[in-house]
């Protein structure tokens, strides 16, 4: 489908969480391989190897690998003076533990440093969303708080659940349809000290520290470095060579494809139109009941003796009626495709907009005096089985 349909390369090119353009302008760098010694030794400016070990507030370490973030935190959390708490997250029915959201034990201390990992729903007032840091300052056995920085009060935080959900789509009405299979409720944290990259992504953080020297994944370095808001919020915990600075041969390539603006907007526009044309061919288009009909007309002949003779006939004029309009819908198709080859937007053709309203007034009859006919259905059958 891809192949047959490539997707339209958009590139957003307004940068929100930096300002700084000394800043952008590296990370630009670091983004199209394009990094110089000159741009390394800048960035390598920033290298403090030991700056985590002065417990500095309100950096988050970010790495590359899971183990390294899991040390790091357990580490920090022993360190904490005074009682762990151990909260167990609840899970119910199918929730396979590969897909666990949350930690299924979480073990706090006071003083720890976290971060939500959901968004708060708009009926508790949005007080925290996926990525926001906080410290622990009050915990008790169903009981979590969490100050945030420049936030007032403290957050009561309560626990979350998440379903393992099963969608499944009706070929027919073309609905989804959803099953819920399993449910997993923990509260909404994870210790903080250090995550991974890849789990980083989206996040913002004002200060960072980077270990990003075993960067094993293409743009891993410029995920970790973008990260941050500005230059001195981050500090790098490990050097950064020229080999670790991965791209994807792959997205550079499809890169190229970017077209100009205005091209994008012409393409959008001719895709937008042949959308409404596609959906009003679609409208007046009786294809689908006729084929029912026949269905139904078979499902008959094939059990005759068990239904009386009138639903024979009233099948065969309800399919002669559905079969008239349909020839009437095929005529105003072409009609249609004419209109719409003469204008460039549909929606402010006079012509296109009369011819439009006229149909829906004459098709909307004759569906209406079809859903009647079927309503009046004469079948009478001695069978259960095919009442």
């Amino acid at each position: 489908a891809v192949k047959d349909e490539p997707p339209v390369y958009i590139e957003f090119t307004k940068i929100y969480r930096q300002s700084e353009e000394g800043f952008i302008r590296l990370l630009n760098k670091v983004r199209n391989n394009e990094m110089d010694a000159q741009s390394l030794e800048a960035l390598h400016q920033r290298y403090q190897p030991d700056f985590f070990g002065e417990k500095t507030e309100g950096y988050i370490l970010l790495t590359t690998h899971n183990e390294k973030a899991r040390e790091i935190n357990t580490e920090e959390l022993v360190r904490l003076p005074g009682e762990m708490f151990t909260y167990k997250a609840e899970v119910d029915g199918d929730f396979p533990a590969t897909a666990f959201p949350a930690e299924e034990t979480l073990q706090l201390k006071i003083g720890a440093q976290v971060m939500f990992i959901k968004n708060d729903l708009a009926d508790k007032g949005k007080r925290y969303f996926n990525g926001k840091i906080g410290v622990v300052t009050e915990l008790e056995k169903d009981k979590i708080l969490v100050q945030c920085k420049d936030d007032p009060d403290a957050i009561e935080v309560s626990k979350e659940k998440w379903e393992n959900i099963r969608y499944t789509l009706d070929r027919t009405t073309r609905n989804v349809s959803e099953d819920v299979l399993g449910s997993f409720s923990q509260y909404p944290l994870r210790l903080a000290w250090a995550i991974t990259i890849h789990k980083s992504q989206g996040l913002t953080f004002d200060k960072a520290i980077i270990d990003a020297g075993k960067a094993f994944a293409p743009g891993q370095v410029y995920v970790a470095l973008s990260r941050c808001t500005n230059l001195q919020g981050l500090v790098l915990h490990s050097k950064i060579q020229q080999h670790a600075l991965l791209t994807d041969s792959r997205i550079v390539q499809f890169t190229k494809n970017i077209l100009p603006l205005d091209d994008l907007k012409k393409e959008l526009a001719q895709a937008q139109k042949d959308y409404q044309q596609k959906v009003l061919l679609t409208l007046f288009d009786f294809a689908k009941p006729i084929a029912s009909i026949k269905e139904l007309q078979a499902y008959l002949l094939q059990h005759k003796t068990s239904f009386n003779a009138d639903v024979f006939v009233w099948a065969d004029e309800l399919l002669t009626k559905l079969q008239t309009v349909q020839t009437t819908a095929e005529k105003f198709h072409t009609q249609l495709k004419f209109l719409f080859a003469k204008t460039t937007k549909p929606e402010k053709n006079n012509e296109l907009q009369e011819r439009l309203n006229k149909a829906a007034a004459w098709f909307g009859a004759e569906v209406k005096a079809v859903i009647e006919a079927t309503q009046q259905s004469p079948a009478v059958t001695d069978s259960t089985m095919h009442a």
